[in-house]
Formats: structure tokens, sequence, C-alpha cells
């Protein structure tokens, strides 16, 4: 699992070359400079629900995962607005720090925040 949040941290980090050097703790979610995140095939296509956040720095770092292992999945980039088309839960977390993650065990479940 490891070498797989390698390669989905090797794609938020694809998108560094426009970052800033303002560190922020909290990003907005418009801002559009940061347009992106990233997920999986079977979260986008609703296969499988949101149950993990992770909100790591630089652009990209918004990550939104079915919570099972993602060894040998390839990440997909969307646009974060799409995400809470496919998830409108996922709006009580876009005030989500830097270096923090959510999770939940099922869409009905509240989220659970904690520092990465």
């Amino acid at each position: 699992m490891r070498h797989a949040l390698l390669v989905y941290s090797i794609a938020a980090l694809s998108l560094a070359g426009c970052s800033r050097t303002q560190k922020e703790t909290v990003m907005d979610w418009s801002d559009p400079l940061d347009p992106a995140a990233i997920t999986t095939d079977a979260v986008v296509s609703k296969l499988k629900p949101i149950l993990l956040v992770i909100h790591g720095a630089g652009h990209g770092g918004w990550q939104f995962m079915d919570g099972e292992d993602i060894s040998g999945r390839k990440p997909r980039m969307i646009p974060k607005d799409e995400l809470l088309k496919i998830d409108p839960t996922v709006s009580e977390l876009i005030d989500l720090p830097v270096d923090w993650k959510a999770r939940r065990t099922t869409p009905q479940s509240p989220w659970v925040r904690s520092k990465k």
C-alpha cells in the first residue's frame, strides 16, 4: 500500500510547478490555482463511496478515496467541484487543514478528523 500511496503522492506533486510560496493551513476550496483533486475511478463512477479524505500540502494535495487498498489502481484527477456532485457531504471537509485527514466507516457515518 505504501507504494500505491507514493504513486498518488507523485501525481499530486506533478502539479507542484504552479505552487505558491505562501504557506496556508487551510486551502480555499474554490482556489483557481488549486482546482483538482486526486481520487479513483471507483469513486468517480460511484461504484465506491468516499470514506477517506486526505489534505496534503501543495496543489493536488486533496485526495478522496474509498478507504480500500489502492495498490495497482491509477490515480484520477478531477475538479474538486465535481466531488461535491459525487458526494455532497464532502462539503463538510472544505476547512480540513493541511496534513489532516478525515475518515468514516459508511457514507452515512460522521466524518472523524485527525492529524496525519
